[in-house]
């Protein structure tokens, strides 16, 4: 820099020298000094303007091609930051690669500076969050925001003329000019700020307004323009539908029935695919049907309320991939009506739905069903005086998730997992008084996990129950809290609950831990019931039998657990293992006996052997074992996956499983007469 500015002041000089040379008087002499002075010093700030304009465009250009937002991180969340910090949204050395709490702060800066986007969150306007309207706003600002042109430079005029009369002689001033560089004459005025509007990007409509100012540089005459800023912006993409708003409907004037499905219609093919409901309610008379990828988006759950009314058979009905948040769904009572339908069919499951602080309430059939779906995530849900169940899960659904639900008051059932569906999980919720059953699992539905649940139930009756296991197998219950029920947990067999013929009447396998029951105090109250219908259907004889219950803990009941079998045979019940029981009520199993311990031992000597991606589980012979049980679960989830349930070749299973996984494993014996042992685990493994 130093070697520059000499090479100009020495430039300056030579292609001055002869002006200087031929000045008739030392005051001229001084004049042209000062001017040329005056000349280098704004070329220096022209040459550093354009400079530093040069690396700022080239700082401010982030390659964004995907949706940032807290959590985010890579290279290109580090250019995000390198643009944040330039534009003094961000401090410095924040450009970590890694979107945090300062960046999200950082964006919502600039979005509400550069596209009025001021409120809101990353879910319902994008705040916060870098989007395509963002990653729009911020390509934009690299388009338009231009490089200064230095303005050029006109030199005040020189005096060149030799007086006649000779000059006095040259005395010294007697002040010291503080600022040589610059002439006593040069002055520089802002010019007022100035204001532009200019079209959206490509695929938006709409307009962004800017404005820049102007301001001075020392040693300069003439005004820099700075870059040009957005104070506005009104752009949205061609097709987005963002924003539905409730009108006063009075009696019979109309419904929201057209507008909220052509709103969801139109979304379908917008950026966002986002319909937001402002506050207000909503009035539905026939089905709403949600396109795939579409989100329904309240502003509050207790304010946006998408009433039903009308002759009945009323519903909300998802694709896939859609989510519905922060609303209430209310049936008002119409018949026939559910709240929010997740129906697919056999060869097209619906998936990926999202369902989160929503409330449905007085819904005469459903509040919220799945049918044929997976991959469904249901959670902080209320449901409450529904005229069947609360939530429905059916027709094989499987792999959905539940959480956090409140179901009270509803009419039969709070959550019901039937026909066949499987792998669901059902945890941290509270349901409270159901007329019949707080958690109904019937009809071949296995391998589902219930924890850390409370139900709860004031009703008295002799068909209210905490927990119901009926014709279903390898379910997991434990951590459960049943109070005030006649019975706490049923557990039954039948051919009554069967519609599908390929579905099993077996009730076995199922293991429940950690229950804690409370009864309601009544002379016939039950901790668990093990219960075989009549056969009515000509299917001929069934069982509950394996079945596991650990820790049990019973308060407030006249009997502990019991048994009846309207087929009065004594191997209709039977193999069912307590064990840990805590309580001070008996135990009645009439003609059951082989109900209270397994009649074999659990295996010992377990091991697990690594080849490959392959392991060999062993274990020692149990004495009158004819068959073993076999299942595995990785650590933290919630899935058991069963190898195989009567394992006959020996004391050794070779499995194929996933390298680079930690696995726990379990193994049961079974004898003769089909009485299944407690299941025991072995060592934890991890296949390279």
């Amino acid at each position: 820099m130093g070697f520059r500015k000499l090479f100009v002041a020495s430039l300056a000089v030579a292609v001055l020298f002869p002006a200087l040379t031929s000045a008739a008087t030392i005051a001229e002499l001084q004049t042209q000094i000062q001017v040329l002075m005056a000349r280098i010093a704004a070329l220096q700030a022209q040459a550093n303007t354009a400079a530093l304009s040069s690396s700022a465009n080239a700082t401010q250009c982030p390659n964004l091609s995907r949706n940032l937002s807290r959590g985010s991180r890579g290279s290109d969340v580090t250019q995000l930051q390198q643009f944040l910090i330039v534009r003094g949204h961000l401090a410095a050395d924040n450009d970590s690669g890694y979107f945090g709490t300062l960046t999200e702060a950082a964006v919502k800066q600039f979005q509400c500076k550069s596209m009025s986007i001021c409120s809101g969150s990353p879910s319902s306007s994008g705040y916060g969050a870098v989007g395509p309207r963002t990653r729009a706003a911020i390509t934009n600002k690299c388009k338009t925001a231009a490089v200064q042109t230095p303005q050029p430079y006109t030199p005040p005029v020189a005096v060149t003329s030799v007086p006649t009369t000779p000059a006095p002689p040259y005395v010294p001033p007697t002040t010291t000019n503080t600022n040589p560089a610059t002439p006593a004459s040069a002055t520089c005025t802002p010019l007022p700020s100035q204001t532009q509007t200019i079209s959206c990007p490509a695929g938006q409509t709409g307009s962004i307004t800017q404005t820049r100012t102007s301001s001075c540089v020392v040693g300069t005459m003439s005004p820099t323009w700075g870059a040009w800023q957005t104070t506005s912006s009104t752009c949205k993409s061609v097709n987005e539908t963002r924003d539905v708003y409730p009108q006063t409907y009075y009696a019979g004037s109309g419904t929201w029935t057209s507008a909220l499905q052509q709103a969801v219609n139109t979304a379908s093919a917008s950026v966002t695919k986002t319909v937001f409901l402002k506050n207000g309610i909503y009035t539905l008379d026939q089905q709403l049907w949600i396109p795939d990828g579409v989100n329904l988006i309240g502003e509050s759950r207790n304010g946006a309320v998408v009433s039903f009314r009308g002759n009945g058979g009323i519903y909300i009905m998802t694709g896939s991939g859609t989510a519905l948040q922060h609303l209430t769904v209310d049936c008002n009572n119409v018949p026939q009506s559910s709240g929010i339908l997740i129906h697919g069919f056999d060869n097209d499951f619906k998936h990926d739905v999202r369902v989160s602080d929503v409330h449905v309430q007085n819904c005469p059939y459903q509040g919220i069903s799945l049918q044929y779906a997976h991959n469904a995530i249901v959670d902080s849900v209320e449901t409450n005086n529904n005229g069947n169940r609360g939530i429905n899960v059916s027709a094989f659904s499987h792999d959905n998730i539940f959480r956090n639900i409140s179901g009270h008051e509803n009419a039969k059932t709070e959550v019901l997992f039937g026909h066949g569906s499987y792998n669901n999980t059902l945890s941290d919720s509270v349901l409270s008084d159901s007329y019949m059953a707080g958690i109904w699992i019937h009809t071949g539905a296995h391998g589902n996990t219930v924890r850390n649940v409370t139900i709860r139930s004031p009703h008295l009756g002799e068909y209210v129950y905490g927990v119901v296991l009926w014709d279903t197998y390898d379910n997991v219950l434990t951590d459960i809290i049943i109070e005030g029920f006649k019975h706490g947990v049923l557990v039954r067999a039948s051919d009554q609950a069967s519609e599908l013929p390929i579905i099993p009447d077996n009730t076995t396998r199922n293991a429940l831990s950690n229950i804690v029951i409370t009864g309601d105090r009544s002379s016939n109250a039950v901790g668990v019931e093990l219960n075989v219908l009549k056969s009515t259907g000509g299917r001929g004889q069934f069982y509950v039998i394996g079945n596991t219950f650990s820790n049990i803990s019973a308060n407030n009941v006249t009997k502990i657990a019991t048994a009846v079998s309207e087929m009065n045979t004594s191997s209709d019940i039977h193999g069912n293992t307590f064990q840990d029981m805590t309580t001070s009520a008996p135990y009645d199993f009439g003609l059951y006996t082989d109900n209270t311990w397994p009649q074999v031992q659990p295996p010992s000597g377990l091991a697990a052997v690594c080849t490959g991606g392959n392991v060999q589980l062993s274990w020692t012979p149990v004495t009158g074992a004819t068959s073993y049980g076999i299942r595995i679960h990785v650590p933290g989830s919630s899935d058991f996956q069963t190898l195989v349930n009567w394992f006959t070749g020996g004391t050794a299973y070779t499995a194929s499983v996933v390298p680079g996984t930690t696995y726990e494993w379990w193994i049961h014996a079974n004898n003769s007469t089909s009485n299944l042992g407690a299941y025991t685990n072995g060592p934890m493994f991890t296949c390279q």
